[in-house]
Parts: C-alpha cells; structure tokens; sequence
C-alpha cells in the first residue's frame, strides 16, 4: 500500500479508483484497468452468477464490449460508498447511449464493485452490473 493510500480517507480513494476505471474503458487504456482489481475478481451478471473470474477476465470484459460497440454518451452518478476495516462497497447508477453496426441503444442500470484492502492498496474483488430498463433500440431516432 502506498503512503497516500496510508492517510487518505478509504471513502474518496474507492470514489479515485472507480473514476479511472471508467476513464481507463472508456479511452481503451485496458492495460491500465489491472492494476484497479484483484487477481481473483469476479465478474457477476445481473443475476449474480459469475460470469467471468480474474483479473485478464474481467479486463477482456471490457475490451470485448468495447470491441462490438460505440460509446456515444456515458454518464454515471457519484457513488454510494460503504467502508468497513478491510472490505469497501461501492455502487452507481448509469446512463449509456452506444451503437452495435446500425443499431442504437440506450440503457440505464447499476453497477456495483466490492473492494478488499490489501497490502498493495484497494483492489476490486466483486463487481456486477445489472440493466435498469431493458435497452431502447434508438435506431430510429
């Protein structure tokens, strides 16, 4: 753990964290989001049953909805964070607006991470998202 992760607040450095990994997916800096999870992360689907396991999994997650889709609008609500001595929760809203070929959806949903504090600093153990509406299909509009 570094020293500024020593003395910070745990609540502002989980906020820190979750920023850059929407920044890293967002700018496809995929190579940097590893250092944000934990070797052993799992990947949940709106259901709660895993989806993906570990680190590169959970990376090629993002690489791979990148891939298929264009982001032409994200947005995202300032998280709920609750701390505890080794284990952080934090979850938030979104609002995406994204192409596949022709097609245009929009969708709104919740995603949420666990964090656990290890000796390297807060890592992503736990994360899923789950869909507020079904997708609109906006190809019309």
């Amino acid at each position: 753990m570094n020293r500024q992760e020593e003395t910070e607040q745990p609540g502002p450095l989980i906020a820190g964290i979750l920023k850059k990994i929407t920044e890293c997916w967002l700018s496809g800096k995929y190579e940097e989001l590893g250092q944000y999870f934990h070797p052993d992360i799992v990947v949940a689907g709106p259901d709660f049953t895993i989806r993906a396991q570990g680190r590169e999994a959970c990376i090629e997650s993002y690489r791979d909805f990148s891939r298929d889709a264009t982001v032409e609008k994200y947005l995202e609500s300032e998280p709920d964070i609750a701390v505890f001595p080794r284990t952080a929760i934090a979850g938030h809203h979104y609002e995406i607006v994204y192409a596949i070929g022709e097609q245009r959806f929009h969708e709104t949903g919740s995603e949420v991470f666990v964090f656990s504090r290890t000796p390297a600093g807060w890592k992503a153990v736990w994360r899923a998202v789950a869909a507020g509406a079904p997708p609109q299909d906006m190809t019309d509009y």
